[in-house]
């Protein structure tokens, strides 16, 4: 009897364990996969404000800093777009200074200097969304197009949604499944534990 209760014990140990263990790895994967089928979706359509996010934790590369900006060029060419706002943590090292590059950049792209605003706090990309909302409100517009860093796209989305905006993505398209590097699914790891951090802590 003792041997059977010490059995009984062993295995309600081992699923007291390995439950959690097994419920957090299918977690971490579904929402993996959302970051990568969201960085690949572009939703936009009629929007009247372009919101030109930069990445949270790290200075773009040239090429990214050069492909984000595009990406909100040509949405601007498309026509009807009364505001862009460039947003971004001013705790990102030099955050100023590549505020006014991107509104050099924009406006040498064609972008009206009096159509662009900025939107920088140094409370993370929550609080950037706020005055982000705070300055389209500001402007009478409610529904705007987000460009963004394509696996930062999904926790930015749902962080502008829950600041009130009316919000549609437009990631800079990634890298094709089959050229992914190492950095590529470091990015994709860290979104995942951001995201998910962030419906743990709003």
């Amino acid at each position: 009897m003792p041997r059977q209760s010490a059995r009984v014990w062993r295995h309600h140990l081992r699923a007291m364990v390995l439950g959690p263990m097994v419920v957090g790895i299918i977690t971490l994967g579904i929402t993996a996969a959302m970051v990568v089928v969201q960085s690949r979706r572009d939703e936009v359509r009629d929007v009247t404000a372009i919101v030109s996010l930069s990445p949270e934790h790290a200075v773009d590369g040239s090429t990214a800093w050069q492909a984000r900006l595009d990406r909100v060029a040509a949405i601007h060419e498309r026509g009807g777009v009364r505001l862009v706002v460039i947003a971004g943590d001013l705790t990102t090292a030099g955050a100023p200074d590549n505020s006014e590059r991107d509104r050099q950049y924009l406006v040498s792209r064609g972008v009206p200097a009096e159509r662009i605003a900025l939107a920088y706090d140094d409370g993370g990309i929550p609080d950037v969304m706020q005055r982000v909302a705070a300055t389209l409100r500001s402007a009478g517009i409610e529904r705007c197009a987000l460009v963004t860093n394509p696996f930062q796209a999904l926790r930015a989305l749902k962080i502008a949604r829950d600041a009130g905006l009316s919000v549609e993505a437009a990631p800079v398209q990634p890298a094709p499944l089959r050229s992914w590097t190492p950095e590529h699914v470091r990015e994709i790891t860290g979104e995942t534990l951001a995201y998910l951090q962030y419906l743990l802590t709003r």
